[in-house]
């Protein structure tokens, strides 16, 4: 998702979320990513899985100049059987 990364004033202006949902249930976001300067740094997101079947991920990476960037396995999201 590095197509909207981008720096101003030596601070990252850009940043990665996650989005997760639950058997097609409410959207719900965590922050993937941190600025430290003119970098992003992993934010080590812990996301707490609630009952259900299955739980979908998809990435979202957007910037101050109006750039969106998905990763979500092509419009399909990605999905993980939940035990």
């Amino acid at each position: 998702l590095s197509q909207c990364a981008g720096s101003s004033g030596g601070k990252a202006q850009w940043s990665v979320t996650g989005y997760y949902q639950v058997d097609g249930g409410t959207v719900k976001t965590v922050a993937v990513t941190r600025a430290n300067g003119p970098d992003l740094v992993p934010s080590d997101p812990t996301i707490t899985v609630p009952r259900g079947s299955e739980l979908s991920l998809w990435f979202e990476a957007t910037s101050r100049w109006g750039c969106h960037a998905y990763d979500s396995e092509f419009g399909d999201n990605y999905r993980y059987d939940i035990d």
